[in-house]
């Protein structure tokens, strides 16, 4: 009997081995999982055979494309659509094919929209009426299903749908045209919403307020002309409460561009200070009026409108383009004059492209924004532009790897091994009224490397490490020249994985939980050149998870955080908390 065994077994790899598949029978699921084992090199090889074998059925073509997506074959498209052309009937090669241009190709975070969209609901189409529905097309129905729960999760609750050109019961026939998302976020922090580190920004305040009148130019007066007092540093750290809501109205329709129109409003309590000549009651003379916390309070509100089109390109690129124009009012932000008002006006513009190499995708990513921002202050001041610049590159290794599971085997995160690297330019002007005064400019610049290690420990765990150079630096005043270094690192761990069960829910109705995070995030800001008085270090953990319904293809995503910091050069330790919840991202 044991040679028997291995007879059979050592006849099954040959036949692998050959471009064969053993018979998988009448079910279409048959199509995927066959490259269990294989590495790329025999993959390719058994690719070439089958393409020469020249099969008509749409199991075997299927088979074929599945192993084609696994070593980015730029052929895996056509061998799709041979399939779904074999067996115009069959449901579950429309999804195979539509869970691949929503998962595998695209750009960034964006993927091939518009053509997952039209093959999700060709395969619903292609459905009996669910009273004469088989066992296997259930299965797909549930699949189809979360398919596109996860292609519309970004898009939140859909508001007005369309007919897709045929009738079901329920809301899986529901094409979204109309959704809102909206995203809220609460923290109370020694930072603000979105800051890179608390060491830059605690930094580059103390070191303006330190400065003294530039010797070349008296009329940038400098403020207070000295060293802070550990009294004074320390007492420029605060906990900082904001609150943020960004309310958007998203297009959708067929192949049309993606039109958003969006709201944003944030309050953040002791966000600038008031009068940096009165940091401490004794700062400067008359000081002791401003009272023990000289900050004021940021108000902000944003209307804007952005366009993106994801698309393909000669087989073997996808894109994605969008550009996004906003109007500003921000209040609190001017020293001396926190009751005033500042009007903004952003212009801004984003490429990303995709290509893959082998099994692996890389990316590129290319974005600038060009700010106007006219303060409304009497006397009144010049306006000031802002120009930021930032590109990245990613690499995701999805080759098979000994210590993570298959990447491609995932319908939801490709998990792999990534590296990346980035930078973000800003410069900021400060003209004057006088012509023969030259205009300031503020430059502050990020350099970034990372890595993250997705799914190892049998699928559970996470790791990212990412080092970030920071630097800023003032033309005419070289003293306030700084730069300063930040580890950032992260451990994930899934409690409730999105993958188990393929992420397919036994019913189609009712709320389900998606995923449930747990995540250990840890920090430590460095200075390398100017003040150290705000290197820290940083600990915390956070609980992140996402639910869904299919009912107007609706995900909401909750989070929540606690984290301690450690200020250790002035001996200073703050609690850090932070929560969001958001219909949509």
């Amino acid at each position: 009997m044991r040679y028997f065994i291995i007879v059979i077994t050592w006849i099954a790899l040959e036949m692998n081995a050959s471009g064969q598949i053993p018979d998988q029978g009448p079910d279409p699921f048959g199509c995927t999982g066959q490259a269990t084992g294989l590495s790329v090199k025999q993959m390719r090889t058994i690719i070439k055979k089958r393409i020469d074998a020249h099969y008509a059925d749409g199991l075997n073509n299927c088979i074929t494309a599945d192993l084609m997506r696994r070593v980015g074959d730029s052929q895996t498209s056509s061998y799709y659509k041979m399939a779904i052309n074999a067996e115009p009937r069959e449901a579950a090669y429309e999804l195979f094919y539509a869970d691949y241009l929503r998962n595998i190709r695209g750009a960034f975070v964006y993927p091939l929209f518009p053509q997952a969209e039209e093959h999700y609901y060709s395969a619903l189409q292609k459905l009996k009426p669910e009273p004469s529905r088989s066992e296997p097309e259930q299965k797909t129905y549930l699949f189809i299903l979360r398919g596109l729960s996860a292609l519309y999760q970004r898009d939140g609750v859909a508001l007005v749908t369309r007919n897709p050109g045929f009738s079901m019961t329920g809301t899986a026939s529901a094409v979204p045209v109309l959704s809102l998302a909206s995203i809220n976020r609460a923290s109370r922090s020694p930072d603000d919403l979105d800051r890179q580190a608390y060491v830059r920004d605690y930094t580059a305040e103390a070191v303006y307020i330190q400065s003294c009148p530039v010797a070349i130019n008296p009329k940038y007066s400098g403020v207070l002309c000295k060293s802070l007092t550990n009294e004074e540093l320390s007492g420029l750290l605060r906990l900082q409460t904001a609150f943020e809501t960004l309310d958007r109205l998203r297009i959708r329709y067929k192949t049309w561009p993606v039109v958003d129109f969006f709201y944003t409003h944030r309050q953040t309590t002791h966000n600038q200070v008031t009068n940096p000549f009165c940091i401490t009651p004794t700062s400067s003379v008359g000081c002791e009026e401003q009272g023990r916390h000289p900050f004021n309070k940021l108000w902000l509100n944003t209307y804007g409108l952005s366009i993106q089109k994801p698309f393909s390109a000669f087989r073997v690129f996808d894109f994605s383009v969008s550009g996004v124009i906003d109007g500003v009012d921000r209040r609190g932000l001017i020293p001396f004059a926190p009751g005033n008002n500042e009007r903004l006006m952003d212009y801004g513009a984003q490429m990303d492209v995709s290509h893959f190499f082998g099994p692996d995708k890389g990316t590129a990513t290319i974005g600038y924004t060009y700010q106007t921002i006219h303060p409304e202050i009497t006397p009144a001041q010049p306006d000031r532009n802002r120009r930021f610049l930032n590109g990245t590159l990613d690499y995701q290794l999805f080759r098979p790897l000994p210590f993570i599971q298959t990447a491609y085997d995932r319908r939801f995160e490709n998990r792999g091994w990534e590296f990346y690297a980035g930078f973000l330019h800003d410069t900021e002007s400060y003209p004057t009224p006088d012509p023969l005064v030259p205009t300031n400019y503020v430059r502050r610049h990020d350099y970034f490397v990372g890595t993250s290690l997705r799914g190892f420990g049998k699928g559970h765990l996470d790791l990212t490490v990412q080092p970030t150079w920071f630097t800023s630096s003032v033309q005419q005043d070289p003293t306030q020249k700084n730069r300063q270094y930040e580890t950032n690192a992260s451990i994930l761990y899934r409690i409730v994985d999105e993958e188990r069960n393929a992420g397919v829910t036994k019913t189609a109705n009712g709320v389900h939980l998606a995923f449930l995070h747990v995540v250990v995030p840890f920090n430590q800001d460095i200075s390398q050149v100017g003040l150290d008085a705000y290197e820290n270090r940083r600990i915390g953990v956070e609980l992140d998870s996402k639910f869904f319904t299919y009912s107007r293809w609706t995900t909401v995503f909750a989070s929540g955080g606690y984290y301690r910091v450690n200020f250790y050069q002035i001996n200073k330790v703050e609690n850090a908390f932070r929560f969001s919840l958001s219909m949509g991202l």
